[in-house]
């Protein structure tokens, strides 16, 4: 799927796990390719599904990053000016400059605050989003890794140092014995050294289907599709389909999605509730017909 999205990029680039262990242990194998191709080299992480705006601006904001990685040594977290009080959403406070304008210590990192906390931190202008895009050494990451989570750094290095060759795919037998565990919360949060870098681009991790909605037009009452949709004295929805087409009739703020033999329909002002239907047939509570 990579490939196909960046049909440039070479595979021996492409790197695959036999099992998924959330971003610690994907930034940790990807800093061991780097260190073992480049040696200490400047490492950006930048999630795949996130949508950015201003190109020009972003890029810039990551040059910026780059340099002050380079040359302090530090951790750097990507930091956007909040939009809305957003619990699911990490909060990055920053502290004095440090290094250059908009790049500043962290003096304050809180990870999906309650709702209420979110609309404080909102109100006091002084907080920026974790957008979850990360600059730094490779040999910083790795040696903060093996800092404050052995657990997960170690049986990388000790894998990582038995090869000759980085290989296509990191097996199962490796990535089994590893505790899930994302990046912010492994290192992060924990660590004395970060810096942020402000950006003034746009940003949405389109983590609902009210992000989708706001990313395909600003209009508050047209609807949007994704996919074939028909529209009688309807707006502000959203239909999205794999297979045939979604049809509204006289109704208002609602989202039908449909994927596969999966229906999903929900009040347009409720879409962040999604995520409970998974959680509940994770936990038991809930099951799929």
């Amino acid at each position: 799927m990579a490939r196909r999205a960046v049909p440039g990029l070479r595979p021996e680039n492409v790197i695959e796990e036999a099992v998924g262990r959330n971003t610690a242990a994907s930034v940790a194998l990807a800093a061991h390719l780097l260190t073992s191709r480049h040696g200490d080299a400047v490492m950006v992480v930048l999630p795949a599904d996130h949508m950015v705006g201003k190109a020009r601006r972003w890029l810039r904001t990551i040059r910026r990053a780059a340099a002050a990685a380079a040359q302090t040594g530090s951790l750097l977290a990507i930091g956007v000016p909040v939009g809305r009080p957003e619990p699911g959403f990490g909060y990055l406070k920053p502290g004095r400059s440090v290094f250059a304008p908009g790049i500043h210590h962290v003096s304050a990192f809180v990870e999906k605050p309650p709702a209420r906390r979110a609309a404080r931190m909102v109100r006091s202008g002084r907080w920026l989003w974790n957008s979850g895009m990360f600059v730094w050494r490779a040999g910083a990451i790795l040696d903060e890794l093996a800092r404050l989570r052995p657990d997960i750094a170690g049986p990388i290095a000790s894998w990582a140092g038995r090869l000759r060759r980085f290989p296509r795919r990191v097996p199962a037998r490796l990535l089994g014995r590893l505790p899930a565990e994302s990046i912010d919360r492994a290192v992060l949060e924990r660590t004395a050294d970060l810096l942020v870098a402000r950006g003034d681009f746009s940003w949405s991790d389109l983590g609902s289907w009210t992000d989708v909605i706001e990313a395909l037009g600003k209009r508050r009452q047209a609807n949007r599709a994704l996919g074939p949709m028909l529209s009688v004295d309807s707006s502000g929805c959203l239909g999205a389909s794999d297979a045939g087409p979604i049809a509204f009739v006289g109704v208002r703020d609602l989202i039908a999605v449909r994927s596969g033999d999966a229906v999903l329909v929900c009040d347009r002002h409720r879409a962040q509730q999604v995520r409970e239907l998974t959680d509940r047939e994770k936990t038991g509570g809930g099951r799929w017909p």
